[in-house]
């Protein structure tokens, strides 16, 4: 479960998980390596999102948008009791 897709508080990643399993969810092959930084493309549509890894050219997950509101924000999270740094963040509409 390298990376999950969720909407809080509605879909939230153990909902999900039960109701769809294995669909709003991947693993990433190859592995990253945890000491390295990893780089990610996030493109977001109006009915799907598309999550891009490193130099992975396929799509790493591929889901359905839960989300209908067009706010602009998103949101970026790890599990609890990992540590993890962002650099860069860009976003382009």
């Amino acid at each position: 479960h390298a990376v999950q897709y969720s909407f809080e508080p509605d879909y939230g990643w153990r909902r999900l998980r039960e109701e769809h399993p294995g669909k709003y969810e991947s693993s990433i092959d190859p592995a990253p390596d945890p000491n390295e930084w990893v780089h990610l493309r996030i493109e977001i549509s109006e009915k799907s999102v598309q999550l891009y890894v490193n130099d992975i050219a396929d799509v790493v997950l591929e889901v359905e948008r839960l989300s209908k509101g067009a706010t602009g924000q998103i949101g970026l999270w790890v599990g609890p009791g990992t540590e993890a740094d962002f650099a860069n963040v860009i976003a382009t509409p």
